[in-house]
């Protein structure tokens, strides 16, 4: 039935690039990108609790606007930002354990074709950090994001939608990195 279901998506760590253009001193551009994150989609609660739905990749590219607070330290440089982030997603695939299941219920025959998506997503980004000048180039990056990652995902037998789910992945994003000023 109908908001039935509920699932749970694992955690990932990728390598992330930021691009930052500084309008002042108190006011930057970010663009926050990142190799490919993947991850297992899972019934949450119920009687399939823990079954594997399937899984996919996604690339969440994040554009936020920071406010640079002026400490008197001109090596200590504490930020907040908020901003828009677009996340796509690609090479979903559903699970063999979701196949066997509905094959197991009669949902489905072996010949059929059983398939996952899950649509783009736009979401809100906030942001809280430091940068820390270690040379007139060089610098060390400190950060922690929050980012509203909805969406929704589709089981779909022969391209017909058989259950719609919201999918949460809002996740907490920890970045340290290492910065070079052109």
């Amino acid at each position: 039935p109908a908001g039935s279901t509920a699932v749970s998506v694992d955690n990932n760590t990728q390598l992330g690039l930021t691009i930052d253009y500084k309008f002042n001193k108190n006011k930057t551009a970010k663009l926050i990108a990142a190799t490919p994150f993947s991850h297992d989609i899972a019934v949450k609660g119920y009687a399939i609790d823990g079954l594997a739905i399937g899984n996919t990749k996604h690339l969440p590219p994040t554009l936020v606007a920071q406010y640079h607070f002026d400490v008197g330290n001109s090596n200590f440089d504490p930020f907040i930002g908020v901003g828009l982030n677009y996340t796509k997603f690609f090479d979903e695939s559903a699970s063999g354990a979701l196949k066997t299941t509905l094959q197991a219920l009669k949902v489905t025959t072996a010949s059929d074709d059983v398939d996952l998506k899950l649509k783009a997503s736009w979401g809100l980004a906030l942001q809280a950090g430091f940068n820390y000048k270690l040379s007139d180039n060089w610098g060390a990056h400190f950060a922690v994001s929050k980012m509203d990652i909805d969406t929704t995902g589709e089981v779909r037998v022969n391209n017909n939608v058989i259950q719609s789910v919201d999918v949460q992945i809002d996740p907490w994003v920890y970045m340290v990195g290492l910065g070079y000023k052109f």
